[in-house]
């Protein structure tokens, strides 16, 4: 189970109340998006 409803919700949450941060680190978004276009790769060959 992936938890991307609650990082989707915080995003939300942080971008209409100036006062939350927000917590999503955006190198860590890429390393996963990097591993999902390496499984993409790797399937199609």
């Amino acid at each position: 189970m992936s938890n991307h409803e609650q990082v989707y919700e915080h995003v939300i949450s942080a971008v209409k109340q100036a006062d939350t941060a927000i917590v999503t680190n955006s190198f860590e978004a890429l390393k996963t998006v990097e591993i999902i276009e390496r499984i993409y790769e790797a399937a199609a060959v």
